[in-house]
């Protein structure tokens, strides 16, 4: 997903300064996902450790839920004790969110898996079809299929 980069840093150059927002909400209804699915997670080590019910996967990450795949290189897995079902991922190093209609990235993410909730931080990209936008912080709730963008919203709309 690195050639998403300089497509942001054309978006940011080619934007006026009222273009620029500091918060913006979208619909994206590729976004969704189902915890009741399984979540597949590929990597080159992995550490467990019972007693705090985590789990880091290192090295290219890659995990599945669905038409969901998620990108990194340190994924940190929170599980539950009873259950042994994946509560929460924290995710650090290139952070890739795909679906089949957009596409995210950012440095750092953590993924709350029984509710939904994605959040993206610190350089993050979205592309929507022909729609470009950059933030700071991205929080997607992938029950409903939205998300909320905050902090330098760049924002590039496509043309006709």
């Amino acid at each position: 997903m690195n050639w998403l980069r300089p497509l942001g840093l054309v978006a940011a150059m080619s934007l006026s300064p009222a273009a620029l927002l500091a918060q913006t909400s979208i619909a994206m209804p590729g976004m969704r996902a189902d915890p009741s699915q399984p979540v597949e997670i590929t990597s080159e080590t992995l550490n467990v450790n019972q007693g705090s019910q985590t789990a880091i996967f290192s090295g290219n990450v890659v995990i599945i839920q669905g038409d969901i795949r998620i990108g990194a290189q340190i994924a940190n897995v929170s599980y539950s004790s009873v259950t042994s079902q994946i509560t929460r991922i924290l995710l650090e190093g290139g952070v890739t969110f795909t679906t089949p209609t957009e596409a995210a990235e950012s440095d750092r993410a953590t993924y709350d898996i029984g509710d939904g909730a994605l959040v993206l931080e610190d350089n993050v990209l979205l592309t929507q079809g022909g729609l470009i936008m950059a933030s700071d912080r991205m929080a997607a709730d992938l029950a409903a299929g939205t998300a909320q963008l905050d902090g330098n919203v760049r924002t590039r709309l496509p043309g006709n």
